[in-house]
């Protein structure tokens, strides 16, 4: 059966217990009615990584149904709009459920910009985030990388067609539908002419809402970054192009770890940051689209420039955070040799 309360962790044995279950059932025994995470959890990729991460930060991991329990429940969270105005989630949600989204994926011969890359303080990662899989391949994979990529995998993908998570719909009410149906699309985004291309976590609605949902291994404070904003708001804008149609609101929110994390074997809860798109983010978005695309269209026909900069960054840049360092180095030995940047990148990225 399924738990009024999401509080305990998986008990099918094993080292499973940074996964967070929402049923009640023998697992020990095998009786299981359908498949879950524990079943599939072994054949994620790295998923050891993820559960070193979860135990050391103290998080667990949620599938995507839990969360629009947590979201549909009686806790309140800060939703903040323009000029930081401060509302309340429950005057939102208490008289709307939050459903799947279901939209059909479309897609394009060629980009320019990540939705993912959108904010970023350097300048220099929207180039390395389109970089080619087989320039790529040279390179060791970020941890955090990885790890986020298991997270992904317990937390969003339809491992199964009878899979039990589904079924937590029901706790508020809403029919069970299979995960692929409204995770991990791909979205596009022609905003002046300039094609975006992202992939979103979860696509939710919420009465006339929409809802934008992002898992983050980020370490929560009570409002979302600038970064995060602009990129869930890009999605919000490719659906919206998509179905030739404006919802009247755009909620942004993300999953991230709790602060301070819980290292004594409690593992804490999620942090929900929630955002309500308002005219100010949406000029926001705008510049900073057009700004990312001119200094990257000015890196591609101006190599000489663009090496300037790169080399000028890389002095002073740490490299604490960034999942790119080390492609940045090879990239400025590569365009020191005379090679010319557009070698290094997709073939669907055209400027």
């Amino acid at each position: 059966m399924i738990k009024n309360q999401l509080k305990s962790c998986c008990n099918s044995g094993g080292d499973f217990s940074f996964y967070r279950c929402e049923f009640e059932h023998p697992c020990s025994l095998g009786h299981k009615p359908k498949s879950c995470a524990y079943d599939f959890q072994k054949t994620v990729p790295d998923i050891d990584l993820l559960r070193d991460d979860c135990y050391e930060q103290g998080y667990t991991v949620f599938g995507v149904e839990a969360h629009t329990v947590f979201l549909s429940g009686n806790i309140d969270f800060d939703v903040v709009g323009d000029n930081h105005a401060v509302s309340s989630w429950k005057k939102f949600v208490k008289n709307n459920k939050l459903k799947p989204f279901l939209i059909e994926e479309r897609s394009f011969n060629q980009f320019q910009l990540r939705s993912s890359e959108l904010g970023g303080t350097c300048p220099i990662e929207g180039i390395i985030s389109k970089v080619s899989d087989a320039y790529k391949a040279n390179f060791p994979e970020n941890t955090l990388a990885l790890v986020g990529t298991a997270a992904h995998a317990l937390g969003n993908t339809q491992h199964d067609n009878e899979y039990i998570h589904n079924e937590t719909w029901n706790l508020i009410d809403v029919d069970p539908v299979h995960r692929d149906c409204y995770c991990e699309k791909e979205l596009w985004y022609d905003h002046k002419g300039i094609m975006l291309r992202g992939h979103v976590d979860v696509l939710l609605t919420m009465g006339d809402y929409l809802v934008i949902f992002d898992f983050k291994r980020a370490l929560g404070g009570g409002y979302q970054s600038r970064k995060y904003k602009l990129q869930l708001l890009s999605y919000g804008k490719a659906i919206e192009q998509q179905l030739n149609k404006t919802f009247p609101g755009l909620f942004l929110i993300t999953s991230v770890r709790p602060y301070p994390p819980d290292k004594r074997g409690r593992k804490r809860f999620p942090r929900y940051q929630i955002t309500l798109a308002g005219d100010e983010l949406l000029k926001d978005l705008d510049e900073e689209i057009l700004n990312r695309f001119e200094f990257q269209h000015r890196a591609i026909h101006d190599q000489g420039d663009f090496l300037d900069n790169l080399k000028e960054r890389r002095e002073t840049c740490s490299g604490k955070h960034c999942f790119g360092r080390e492609i940045c180095n090879d990239l400025v030995g590569k365009l020191e040799e005379g090679h010319d940047l557009e070698e290094f990148l997709m073939e669907e990225v055209k400027f």
